[in-house]
Parts: structure tokens; sequence; C-alpha cells
């Protein structure tokens, strides 16, 4: 019994240091562990104040970006609603039943959050031009000429001419529309002098052409001027009233600077003008006697 409790007692020295150092080396080892864990443990966040007002600034932007589009919008409308005023004027004045221009609904923009995404709404070209070019379109259809005129390559050509019905009473017959001064008769001429004529009449009528070209720095003018109280038959008023056309005036005027050359039938140098030497008919005077054959004492001629 002795001898094994000295065993025991000598083993357990033996073993004490080791158990010592196995110790003290997991100690050593077990440390390193703890700092490092330690270290892994991240530092609390902290507020950064640039990043904050960044955002802020960011924000105040696009709330101001907002602002702006909506006035746009809102000019936008009311320049619609003026032009949409005007349209509705002009077709008053002309007779015509309003109508609503055809523009697109302009809604407002809604309100906008931290989380809300911007979008740039554009203004739409179609709508914004509208209505100034429904008023241009009116304004041109009002302001439009009438075709008084055609063209042949450069030439333009002016048909001209009117209709006329005269009627008239005369104490003596003289057969015709034109009096003839020096063949009315006496009284005591018998039967001439004591036959009286009643007529009406649209030989007066006139038709006509006018033209108008440049050939370079020449100017050309050229006139025709016809009505229907030429020669007629004897027999020409049996079966209806068939007056015959009469050529009145037929000419061509060149000019280029200041010279000037008129040729065909026209009116003569005799006949009183109202400008200078104008050959057009406008130009000339000879009353507005309705006889064909103008004002006793009128000095005039149409000859070529």
């Amino acid at each position: 019994m002795r001898v094994f409790a000295a065993v025991l007692l000598g083993m357990s020295l033996v073993a004490s240091p080791l158990l010592a150092r196995n110790a003290g080396g997991t100690g050593k080892e077990d440390t390193p562990a703890a700092v490092t864990s330690a270290s892994a443990v991240p530092d609390k966040p902290t507020p950064v104040k640039s990043e904050a007002s960044a955002i802020e600034s960011e924000m105040q932007d696009l709330r101001s970006l907002v602002e702006e589009q909506r006035a746009e919008l809102e000019s936008q409308r009311a320049a619609l609603k003026a032009q949409q005023l005007k349209m509705e004027a002009l077709e008053e004045k002309l007779g015509a039943t309003p109508s609503e221009p055809a523009a697109a609904p302009v809604t407002a923009a809604p309100a906008i959050s931290a989380g809300t995404p911007i979008l740039t709404v554009p203004a739409s070209p179609a709508a914004s031009a509208a209505a100034p070019t429904a008023v241009m379109t009116s304004q041109q259809a009002e302001e439009k000429p009438s075709p008084l005129y055609f063209k042949i390559g450069a030439a333009e050509f002016y048909p001209l001419g009117f209709m006329d019905m005269t009627g008239f009473f005369r104490t003596t017959q003289l057969g015709g529309i034109g009096t003839n001064f020096g063949s009315i008769a006496f009284n005591n001429s018998l039967p001439a002098g004591r036959i009286s004529e009643v007529r009406f009449t649209a030989q007066n009528s006139r038709i006509g052409l006018r033209t108008h070209a440049k050939f370079g720095a020449a100017d050309v003018t050229g006139y025709l001027e016809a009505d229907f109280l030429g020669f007629l038959a004897p027999n020409g008023n049996d079966t209806s009233n068939s007056d015959s056309l009469r050529l009145r005036l037929y000419w061509v005027d060149y000019k280029m600077g200041k010279f000037e050359m008129l040729g065909g039938q026209s009116w003569s140098f005799l006949t009183p003008n109202r400008t200078g030497l104008g050959a057009l008919p406008g130009e000339l005077f000879y009353s507005q006697d309705v006889d064909t054959n103008y004002q006793l004492g009128l000095t005039w001629t149409r000859q070529a």
C-alpha cells in the first residue's frame, strides 16, 4: 500500500510541470483569438453631415425644377386659350361656325416626394403650334387675292369686258344704237321725219384681252377689244337678233427706257387724254355718254 502511494505521488510530481506548461501555452493561444474577435467587431457608424447636405441640396434643385415646369405649363395653357379666343373672333368675322382647335390636354404635374423619380415632360410642339398655324391660315384665306389673270410662260393675260343692255327712244328713226347726227331728218321730210323708234339692245357689250410681259429690259403690252356693232346684213334680224362682232382696238406697245413704240389699231392722238398720250381706254377722255358715237363736237377716231 505504501509502495502504491509512493508511486502515485511520484507520477503526480512528474506530471505537474507538464500540465503547467500546457496551461501556459493554451493561455497564450487563446489571447490573440480574443483580440482578433474583438478587432473583427465593426465600429459603430457615425452620421456624415456632408452627405445629408448634398442630398438635401439635390432635392431642393428637383423641387425648383418641378416648379419651373409647372409654371411653363401654365403659361402655355394661357397662350393656347388666348389663341383659341382669337380664332373664334376671326371665325365670327368670316361668318363661320367656331370650331375647337385640336390640342392635347395639359395636366398639372403631380406632387413629388423624396422617393419619386423626376421625369422631364417636354412641351408638345404640335399643341403649341396648332393655334398660331390656324390663325395664319385664316388670315391668308382672308387676304388671298382673287385670280384676275392667267399666265402663259412669262406673259400675263387679263380678260376684260362687260355686259351692256341699252334701251332708248328717238322721236326720229335713225336705225341704230349710235346716233348719226348728220342724218337726222327734218320734220317736213316725210315719212322719215315723222317716224319714231324704240330699241332695246346688247350690242354695246364688250369683250377683250390685255397682256403684259417683260423681255429683258423691254416692257411689252398688248390690247384687244371688240363689241357687237359690226356690219349686219339686211336679213340678219329676220329670225333672231344676230348682232355681228366689231374690232375696236388691237395694238401692241413696246417700251425700253425712254423709247416707246405703238403699233396696231388704236385711238388717234386727236382724242383727248386724261394721262399723257396713253393708249388704254382708261387713259382717254371720250365722255360718259351712252351713245356709241359719244358727244357732239368731240374729236376722235379709232384706226390703224
